[in-house]
């Protein structure tokens, strides 16, 4: 058995939200970025994916001034 199903679901929430910043990194390349809503997007992070997820999205605010 493999694929997603073999994902626990912060795993699952970690990719996810892996390919929307890939995509809003990819829409800033042709203009303003829309805006991004994300609510309890941490809960199932660990401390250090939550660290990290947080320097990515500032990063990603910087870029969108």
């Amino acid at each position: 058995m493999g694929g997603f199903g073999a994902m626990s679901s912060g795993t699952r929430d970690q990719l996810y939200l892996a390919l929307r910043l890939a995509s809003l990194e990819h829409q800033h390349e042709s203009g303003p970025l829309p805006p991004f809503i994300v609510d309890d997007i941490l809960i199932n992070f660990d401390d250090a994916r939550s660290a990290a997820t947080l320097r990515v999205l500032a990063g990603l605010a910087e870029k969108n001034r």
